[in-house]
């Protein structure tokens, strides 16, 4: 609660007048401190003009040691007033070649999307599976799949002679691996996957690209596989690659009642080739 003045001013209390002048004396000594201080520092400034010392204190010219926070610079490095200085821009400078009222090109989406993949683009060495690369093929199958493999479907199917296994290896790891079997007249996917951290960066394209080298109008023309109708990222993988949906396989698996698009790619000679309508083209969409 705050104290009633009235009540204590007859306890020698000072009174507003008293209050006053004791205010305003506190306020000329103040004064006077400043004005002392200004004067003092102002002549120890003339007085200590001499070279710079560079260390923790500086002698000046009174003798006494002065405080590394005021060292005396010489008197052109000393400052022209108190005003803080200027911030200056420490970033390098960068040279352009752009011309006067020449405004910047952005690249476009698509073009942002093509540099980026150049630039993630991983070469890979492609070799046949070996027992020790079973470990490191059923982790990628395993982050893979929502239904994997084990290991015993892979060893059963490897155990085949018209069952090849082969995986794609960067710096002593395998980051893909696929497995096909051959036919006379075409070679049939069983499996086909790529480890997460090495996704869009050309890895399964090098490897599909290995399997459609095999082909020749002499002997197998063609390579075929099935896909889940839910797993549209082989689908659009695929077709990217060439492949064609010719058949839906009514509940295919035997996990899940879901169906399968059987896809198929075609060797076409080089000299045929040449003579086939562009891939998006006009005369390809109405090919169908």
């Amino acid at each position: 609660m705050r104290q009633d003045v009235r009540k204590t001013r007859g306890k020698g209390f000072p009174s507003e007048q008293g209050w006053f002048n004791r205010l305003k004396g506190l306020v000329d000594y103040g004064k006077s401190l400043l004005k002392t201080q200004a004067e003092r520092m102002h002549a120890e400034g003339v007085k200590s003009e001499g070279p710079f010392d560079g260390g923790d204190g500086v002698i000046g010219g009174d003798g006494a040691a002065v405080g590394a926070r005021h060292s005396r610079m010489p008197r052109h490095f000393a400052k022209t007033d108190d005003r803080p200085a200027a911030k200056t821009d420490d970033r390098p400078a960068v040279k352009t070649d752009k011309r006067p009222g020449e405004t910047d090109k952005r690249p476009t989406r698509k073009e942002a999307k093509m540099s980026t993949n150049a630039k993630q683009s991983l070469r890979v060495h492609i070799r046949w599976m070996i027992r020790r690369d079973m470990g490191e093929v059923l982790d990628i199958e395993r982050g893979s799949f929502e239904f994997p493999w084990h290991e015993e479907d892979f060893i059963r199917c490897l155990r085949q002679r018209n069952c090849i296994g082969m995986v794609a290896e960067h710096g002593e790891r395998v980051v893909g691996f696929m497995i096909y079997e051959l036919h006379k007249t075409r070679l049939h996917i069983l499996n086909f996957a790529v480890a997460d951290a090495f996704r869009y960066r050309d890895v399964g394209r090098q490897m599909a690209d290995k399997l459609i080298s095999k082909l020749s109008s002499q002997r197998r023309t063609r390579i075929s596989l099935e896909v889940r109708e839910t797993n549209l990222t082989a689908q659009l993988f695929f077709k990217q690659l060439g492949f064609r949906a010719t058949t839906v396989l009514r509940s295919y698996y035997e996990d899940s009642p879901e169906d399968a698009y059987l896809m198929q790619f075609r060797y076409v000679p080089v000299d045929v080739e040449a003579t086939l309508p562009i891939p998006g083209s006009r005369l390809d969409r109405l090919a169908g």
